[in-house]
């Protein structure tokens, strides 16, 4: 008897707690919950925007920092390019990166230039995986 007793009242409980957020759906869908699956990227320099899902290899990327700047940004993930190329024409202006040109079909070549540098953002795709490498370098005047 106390057996069910107590099982009703966890299942009123329970009810009650799932009912009252079903009223509140719009609340519930703009609370953001980490995906704890989905691959953030490591972005070692802050004014180089990276898309979600790329993984940083520190093995074969480097920054200089002194006088001016030189660096090489190596990244492995699984989003196409396409999508790629389309997040960094709309992210690097806020950046004050400007867009100069987009060359290649199978390995992408997307360069931006700002007040005194030039980035060239190479893309290629090969069984299912994505190489980014992003490297920037002194404006040639």
């Amino acid at each position: 008897m106390k057996r069910s007793g107590i099982r009703a009242a966890v299942l009123a409980a329970g009810i009650t707690v799932l009912g009252g957020g079903c009223r509140d759906i719009e609340r519930v869908e703009s609370f953001s919950v980490p995906n704890f699956l989905v691959v953030r990227p490591e972005r070692p320099l802050a004014d180089v925007p990276v898309p979600v899902g790329f993984t940083y290899k520190e093995s074969g990327s480097y920054i200089f920092n002194g006088n001016f700047r030189v660096a090489k940004l190596q990244y492995r993930g699984t989003p196409h390019i396409e999508r790629c190329v389309d997040f960094f024409k709309e992210q690097m202006p806020l950046s004050r990166w400007m867009l100069i040109r987009e060359a290649g079909v199978d390995e992408r070549v997307v360069t931006f230039r700002n007040e005194s540098e030039e980035m060239l953002i190479r893309l290629d795709r090969s069984a299912g995986i994505t190489a980014l490498e992003i490297e920037i370098k002194p404006r040639s005047t």
